[in-house]
């Protein structure tokens, strides 16, 4: 049997449910005769019945469905596993909370070739819960996940680049640059990469017609997720900066994001508390939370003695989701 064109990693962590739908959106991608694909399902030591699920759906698929177990906890983890475990030229990374368009897959290969791209990148829409009557304003809506593009497929060229749970990398970019850093412990393995990889030189491209939607469940509309998630990438941020520029140029971006919260979010939420638009005050709140998750990230790197990083981010595990928040948490 010849090893296929593309694998799909799809990791998960206890949430069966999401991973049947997810599933079910990639088994039948269109392909045109053009491309042949396998999935590979790495579950992050899941407690629930994982792989009872992946197999129920890989009985019935017309494409291989594997299912590979992954101790070692954390996102960058599983997709490093996925990387090691697939037979295609090409990887697309899949979220379980995520249903794919059925030409999901061929506009990412299409751009790929098109633009001569080793990284392409698609368009993350929302998936809000049936009957939501919560309006979001962008920062919210980008919190829980929204990256949304348009026009033509075309090569990246400013600071905004595609980011995991809709992207496709070349093979041949991890054996040139390395696999996903295991260092970034809540978020932002998958910016870091696509990062190393325009600086290594490979083009990085977008692809508005490869389409998935982000499921949101009820609970993550909440403030306290909101807040959660906005101090966690924060803190992601921190890293980042902390690697791309040392100590130093992480304390220009640290006081950068200090000003803009002092002199620009802050009075803004204030404006805007005081004329009742909740959108924008949720908006300017999401941007003071997530300067606070940059100061833990900061304060952490800098000063490891004092601030331990395990401490500061114990809180912000993107595992804790699943214990820290009820699927079931009324919008509060």
């Amino acid at each position: 049997m010849c090893d296929p064109d593309i694998t799909i990693v799809l990791c998960t962590y206890n949430r069966p449910e999401m991973l049947r739908n997810a599933l079910r959106s990639i088994i039948d991608q269109e392909t045109g005769g053009a491309f042949s694909y396998e999935i590979v399902v790495i579950d992050n030591a899941s407690t629930e019945p994982t792989r009872i699920a992946v197999a129920e759906i890989a009985a019935t698929s017309r494409v291989p469905v594997r299912y590979v177990r992954e101790e070692a906890k954390g996102l960058a983890q599983a997709y490093n596993r996925g990387v090691r475990e697939a037979r295609g030229t090409w990887l697309a990374f899949f979220d379980d909370d995520q249903l794919a368009e059925p030409n999901w897959l061929k506009e990412l290969l299409t751009a790929a070739t098109v633009t001569k791209a080793k990284v392409v990148g698609g368009d993350r829409r929302l998936d809000l819960p049936t009957g939501n009557s919560l309006v979001l304003g962008p920062t919210s809506r980008n919190i829980l996940g929204e990256h949304g593009f348009s026009g033509e497929a075309r090569i990246c060229q400013g600071k905004r680049l595609p980011a995991g749970g809709n992207i496709l990398i070349a093979r041949q970019l991890f054996e040139a640059i390395g696999i996903f850093d295991t260092s970034m412990l809540g978020a932002g393995e998958d910016s870091d990469f696509v990062r190393r990889a325009r600086a290594s030189g490979a083009i990085v491209s977008i692809s508005p017609e490869a389409i998935v939607h982000h499921v949101i469940p009820p609970y993550r509309l909440a403030p306290s997720y909101l807040r959660w998630n906005s101090m966690r990438w924060g803190h992601c941020f921190a890293h980042i900066d902390y690697k791309n520029s040392g100590r130093p140029g992480m304390f220009v971006c640290f006081a950068a994001r200090v000003g803009q919260a002092l002199l620009v979010n802050l009075p803004l939420l204030i404006l805007a508390a005081l004329t009742r638009n909740t959108v924008e005050s949720l908006d300017r709140q999401c941007l003071l939370w997530r300067a606070i998750g940059y100061a833990g990230g900061a304060a952490s790197l800098a000063a490891p003695g004092l601030f331990k990083q395990g401490r500061v981010f114990s809180g912000l595990d993107l595992r804790e989701e699943r214990t820290r928040f009820s699927h079931s948490q009324s919008l509060r």
